[in-house]
C-alpha cells in the first residue's frame, strides 16, 4: 500500500520535473522578474517586522490544579504581579 503512494508521487514528480525542464528559460524568466520585483518592495518597505523599543508589556500564564478554588488561584496570581512588580525599573539606554 505505501510502495504504491510512493510509486505515485514518483510519477508525478518525474512529469512535472520533464514539464519544467522543457520550458526552464520561462521558469528562469520569471524567477527574475520575481527577483526584480523584490527590489522596490524591499526598498519601499520602511517597517520592521520586529519593533526596535521595548512597549513593556509581558503576558503570563498560570496553570491552576483543577481543584484549586478561585480565591487560591487570586492570591497566586497576586503574589505572582507582587513578585514582579517588586524588580527594579531598567535604566533608560541613554534617553
Amino acid at each position: 500500500m505505501v510502495h504504491h503512494a510512493f510509486e505515485a508521487v514518483r510519477r508525478r514528480y518525474e512529469r512535472l520535473l520533464d514539464g519544467a525542464l522543457q520550458m526552464r528559460w520561462a521558469i528562469v524568466a520569471a524567477a527574475v522578474l520575481v527577483m526584480l520585483a523584490a527590489v522596490p518592495l524591499y526598498q519601499n518597505s520602511r517597517r520592521e517586522l520586529a519593533p526596535i523599543e521595548d512597549q513593556s508589556h509581558i503576558s503570563l500564564f498560570m496553570a491552576a490544579s483543577p481543584d484549586a478554588s478561585l480565591e487560591a488561584t487570586n492570591k497566586a496570581s497576586l503574589q505572582v504581579v507582587k513578585a514582579i512588580t517588586s524588580f527594579p525599573k531598567p535604566s533608560s539606554c541613554g534617553r
